[in-house]
């Protein structure tokens, strides 16, 4: 998937792989998110459509993340945060200005906050299908990937949870109780 996703999105759906956070936490990142010095993610938002009504536009609205855990503070790989700091360089070179801590981490074509349903469309899935991979995998699907290599992994059911933003591990457990069971035979 990756390897066909354009650019400059690739460390997005990077940050979707590895760190398994919420396609709307994605969009709620802002550049003040990213602590580049020590390679850290926090999640303290989120972005989310809200569907249009007769006349009424559609709507991107900004909130928390989903449960009251769901702020966290995630590690990443020293060469993604080098990554994401190489594509912020590159727009404000294209806009001939310094950016704002405040600005959203990620923005569309026309410099807009990312939306989770416009990503798929123009992104995830122009990317599935030139990876030949189903098109009914949904971007959603790459948090649960990441669920499920931390469990292969061997971590505990309490820091699968904590890196999801879950609010309670029994949630974990309902969601992937089935794959610990093989981890439970590792041991």
């Amino acid at each position: 998937l990756l390897q066909h996703v354009r650019d400059p999105y690739k460390p997005a759906v990077w940050l979707l792989v590895l760190t398994g956070m919420r396609p709307s936490e994605l969009c709620g990142l802002r550049i003040r998110s990213v602590d580049f010095a020590r390679h850290l993610v926090s999640v303290t938002e989120s972005l989310v459509p809200v569907s249009a009504f007769s006349e009424q536009k559609l709507a991107l609205v900004e909130g928390p993340p989903k449960t009251e855990a769901g702020d966290r503070t995630i590690p990443i790989p020293e060469w993604l945060s080098i990554s994401i700091a190489a594509y912020l360089r590159t727009r404000m070179e294209e806009r001939g200005r310094p950016l704002d801590p405040r600005e959203p981490l990620f923005v569309n074509r026309v410099g807009k906050p990312l939306n989770r349903d416009k990503f798929r469309e123009t992104v995830i899935k122009p990317a599935l299908a030139a990876a030949g991979l189903p098109m009914n995998l949904r971007t959603y699907d790459l948090r649960h990937g990441h669920a499920s290599m931390l469990i292969d992994l061997g971590a505990n059911v309490l820091a699968v949870a904590q890196r999801m933003g879950h609010s309670d591990p029994s949630v974990t457990l309902r969601e992937y109780g089935h794959l610990f069971q093989g981890v439970q035979e590792q041991l």
